[in-house]
């Protein structure tokens, strides 16, 4: 029985600054923790800033403003169901066809949700996608940005108690530079913040 703290079969919306710096566990095959709960599948949302489409697979980047999370869509059914040993013959295979309708709208630029599985490749974590829905309304990328600076806000909030009014200070002339600029900030300098200790912090000059 999963442990209650196993979200083992739930997609888990992440931040791509959160997944890709998931705990991986030495298991077979690898499995990720974050904040002690076992996480196998996640939903991100982004724009596509890279593609790379090869005869068995498409390979592509998810930008969400926090990271870019790489990303496979694997077509052909071979990898998909590796244990299966059904005729080749001419009938179509529904979970190719599937794939490859998905990887028609996979274009650069377009906003993508994207839900898959968590693996590792060559030690990085990359996601093998299960489901891909193109986002049409077009302020879906700016509003995905928003949630994610929200959410990275609120825990500067929570860990303003022990870094202090110098970090508080730094976050204000990050979010200033935000409403200052025409482009999107991109949310660098809010999880540099986060990574870095408090002595670098105390440190550091705006």
């Amino acid at each position: 029985m999963d442990s209650p703290h196993s979200l083992h079969l739930v997609h888990v919306k992440l931040l791509a600054a959160d997944l890709l710096t998931l705990t991986s566990r030495h298991t077979s095959p690898p499995s990720f923790a974050r904040c002690g709960r076992t996480v196998t599948r996640a939903e991100i949302v982004g724009v596509v800033v890279s593609r790379d489409r090869r005869e068995k697979f498409l390979r592509f980047l998810v930008d969400d403003g926090t990271g870019c999370v790489p990303c496979v869509l694997w077509l052909n059914h071979q990898y998909l169901n590796a244990n299966n040993s059904s005729s080749r013959g001419s009938d179509s295979d529904p979970t190719a066809e599937m794939a490859l309708r998905m990887s028609e709208v996979m274009s650069l630029g377009t906003v993508l949700r994207v839900r898959g599985r968590i693996v590792l490749y060559r030690g990085a974590i990359q996601i093998a996608v299960r489901d891909v829905v193109l986002e049409k309304d077009p302020n879906v990328e700016d509003l995905v940005l928003l949630v994610n600076v929200h959410v990275i806000m609120v825990r500067i909030e929570l860990n303003m108690r022990e870094y202090g009014q110098p970090h508080y200070h730094l976050v204000r002339i990050a979010i200033e530079k935000e409403k200052q600029s025409n482009q999107r900030y991109r949310c660098s300098m809010l999880i540099w913040l986060m990574r870095t200790e408090k002595a670098d912090i105390l440190g550091v000059q705006p």
